[in-house]
């Protein structure tokens, strides 16, 4: 067997991949405060959409929640856990809450929204019927060659 090679003391690693790294364990250790997030980029209403109106229900988007689930990372995802873990519970719902829950019905997606949307899952359902049908066939030969 050949000796291996010696290798040298420094790292393989980039100099501000290094002190990206040192700054992270720092701030979990304490020594350091966290650092702000960034804001996730919001995406704009359709054009043809109602007037904007407040949001009292705070609810996001499919599209905006993928946004913001793509660019947290797993250190900032557990922050984020922890500081939902602190805030309080959603108060109960009372008549007036829910008339007004009432009164305001969630929005109508179309169709043409949905298929864009969900385009992927379509594929998907074909390429998998595809799939089926194929192995189905398969077996259909088989059962006919194998018994002579």
């Amino acid at each position: 067997m050949s000796k291996r090679k010696s290798r040298t003391s420094a790292p393989n690693l980039p100099q501000e991949t290094l002190e990206r790294a040192r700054r992270q364990a720092a701030i979990a250790r304490g020594e350091l405060p966290p650092e702000p997030e960034p804001e996730p980029p919001v995406a704009e209403p359709p054009s043809k959409a109602a007037p904007a109106v407040a949001n009292p229900y705070r609810t996001v988007a499919a599209r905006q929640r993928r946004v913001i689930t793509r660019t947290r990372s797993r250190a900032g995802e557990r922050r984020a856990r922890v500081q939902d873990a602190g805030r309080e519970r959603r108060p109960e719902l009372d008549a007036e809450r829910i008339s007004e829950l009432l009164e305001n019905p969630t929005i109508e997606v179309t169709e043409e929204e949905l298929r864009r949307e969900y385009t992927y899952v379509l594929t998907d359902l074909r390429s998998m019927g595809l799939l089926a049908a194929g192995l189905f066939v398969t077996l259909i030969v088989l059962a006919q060659v194998l018994p002579q």
